[in-house]
């Protein structure tokens, strides 16, 4: 793929993108609309709260990618797929940036403190020493087996 080429599919690919971020503010601003108009400005505010944050438009997308290609009249359209993918996607990837955030930002340092804050590990060490052979000349198989049997007939006697 030449440059021009890739320039223009990375074109196309930015402006679903950018459809899928602009489809997901309507709906979340649709969202907070809806509960203004239903639950009042208290209830309204409470959804906003919720809805006006990046978890809430995480969600938002993720609802949106999987309401799309479910409406009918639209669901068999494959620019609703691809409008779909984009805004699960962007979702997901939102979702996952909140969860990596919240991991490193406050559960790796709890998790460090409590591991520094317990008492030193023991450590258990196991010898396990070898059967010995007879250190002599061996001359013929028979006395190599025997020797080995020895040997190990020994370690079992002590065990």
């Amino acid at each position: 793929m030449n440059l021009l080429e890739t320039l223009k599919s990375d074109a196309q690919e930015a402006a679903w993108q950018t459809a899928a971020e602009t489809a997901a503010k309507v709906v979340q601003k649709t969202v907070v609309s809806i509960a203004n108009n239903k639950a009042g400005p208290d209830g309204g505010a409470l959804v906003a709260s919720i809805i006006d944050t990046p978890a809430g438009l995480a969600l938002i997308q993720l609802i949106a990618g999987i309401a799309v290609t479910q409406i009918p009249g639209v669901s068999d359209d494959p620019r609703a797929a691809k409008l779909g993918t984009k805004l699960r996607q962007n979702g997901m990837a939102g979702g996952m940036g909140l969860v990596a955030d919240e991991v490193l930002t406050n559960l790796i340092p709890s998790l460090t403190e409590v591991v520094n804050a317990l008492p030193p590990a023991e450590e258990s060490r196991v010898r396990v020493e070898a059967p010995k052979v007879e250190e002599k000349q061996l001359t013929t198989d028979d006395e190599a087996i025997e020797s080995v049997e020895k040997a190990q007939g020994k370690r079992r006697a002590q065990v």
